[in-house]
């Protein structure tokens, strides 16, 4: 009993291996040192032919901590195992959002390029999942 009392309360306080879900299983704000990567956007669904309009397609993170937050050689993958890296030097300052569009451009303080070969993210439903450099999941959203 005691233990099943502890894993509810880790579960609804969002503690341990909790830390990266809500109740749904969806992600949620993740305590990363001093920030605190939120998703805020998947646009998964391109106008026109997302093969052709790699650039309509994108996931947009936010830092909603109180400090600045070094992304060089976090991940984005989906749930087929694209994977994208964050090149060194990429960092998120607090309050501040960055776009990870599917196509092709250059990047920017605000948007960065996938240069993925066709549309990443499924429009009937897929799992973006960022870990940091070391590989643990920071945080993971089923939609």
């Amino acid at each position: 009993e005691r233990y099943e009392r502890a894993a509810a309360t880790a579960r609804e306080s969002g503690r341990g291996l909790w830390a990266c879900a809500d109740a749904e299983g969806t992600a949620g704000p993740v305590a990363t040192g001093d920030g605190a990567l939120v998703l805020v956007t998947v646009h998964a669904d391109a106008d026109g032919n997302d093969h052709e309009n790699r650039n309509d397609e994108y996931v947009t993170l936010r830092n909603a901590g109180g400090g600045p937050l070094d992304l060089s050689g976090w991940t984005v993958s989906d749930a087929g195992g694209h994977t994208y890296t964050f090149p060194e030097g990429t960092t998120l300052s607090p309050g501040a959002e960055l776009t990870l569009r599917s196509g092709s451009g250059t990047d920017t303080e605000s948007t960065v390029y996938w240069d993925a070969d066709g549309a990443v993210w499924n429009n009937d439903g897929d799992t973006v999942t960022v870990r940091d450099a070391a590989g643990s999941v920071v945080l993971r959203h089923a939609y």
